[in-house]
């Protein structure tokens, strides 16, 4: 209300029926995640609603492996468990 979005408008700008945003505003578990995360993020509050990542979850770690070495793949084949 304090934007003066509509909820036409808002259905709009997140390619959803109203029947979805009623389901949204009543909490209905068939609502989807990613239609409420949409709707924080065009109504700008998601800062406000989601908590900030810890940096060690985002960060490159300089010790963090991509690809296991040689000695890993082997160890799988003959499963082995580092």
């Amino acid at each position: 209300m304090r934007q003066r979005i509509t909820a036409a408008d808002l259905c709009g700008r997140m390619s959803i029926s109203e029947a979805t945003l009623r389901r949204m505003e009543r909490g209905d578990a068939g609502a989807g995640a990613g239609a409420y995360l949409t709707a924080l993020l065009i109504l700008g509050v998601i800062d406000e609603a989601s908590p900030v990542l810890a940096t060690s979850l985002w960060s490159d770690s300089p010790h963090s492996r991509v690809k296991l070495s040689r000695q890993e793949r082997r160890g799988e084949e003959n499963n082995e468990y580092f």
